[in-house]
């Protein structure tokens, strides 16, 4: 069962660093529409992350998103842990593993 429909990511943020010191900073203009689903017990499992706060999000390519970005989908930030293109039925997407901020 798909838990989530049709989201938008709203921000992302990179870390960025200056000196010593590292911040996050919004990527300005960076928008998207995007799918969002938890990962499964299994699946979790196999990545080494734990059920319940691990999701993977499905994005068009040529949208910049990076490991160790963070991204707002719904007021909830998301860590992204991985990334690799996605190809099914002749439409390409990347795919991001990413784990839900408390």
């Amino acid at each position: 069962m798909m838990v989530f429909y049709n989201k938008t990511i709203t921000a992302v943020k990179r870390q960025v660093y200056t000196g010593n010191k590292s911040t996050f900073t919004t990527v300005a203009g960076l928008t998207a529409s995007c799918y969002l689903e938890p990962l499964s017990a299994e699946m979790a499992a196999q990545s080494g992350l734990q059920w319940g706060n691990s999701f993977r999000i499905f994005i068009d390519t040529g949208i910049v998103i990076n490991i160790g970005d963070l991204v707002t989908i719904a007021t909830i930030d998301y860590t992204v842990k991985g990334k690799l293109d996605f190809d099914t039925t002749g439409a390409n997407h990347i795919e991001l593993l990413v784990i839900k901020e408390e």
